[in-house]
């Protein structure tokens, strides 16, 4: 479950980051929350392995 939610975050996230260009007025919005969603997605797969190991 928290697997498929980091995973789901990683991919909004460079989803968002990829398509921040074509939308100009909210470009850096965008950007900033694309990279906010793939690094709590990242956090979330390392807290998990954490706990797995």
């Amino acid at each position: 479950m928290i697997l498929a939610l980091s995973l789901a975050s990683i991919f909004l996230g460079t989803g968002l980051a990829y398509a921040a260009p074509k939308t100009p007025a909210l470009t850096i919005r965008l950007e900033q929350s694309g990279g906010a969603l793939f690094i709590a997605g990242l956090a979330l797969i390392g807290t998990m392995l954490q706990q797995m190991y």
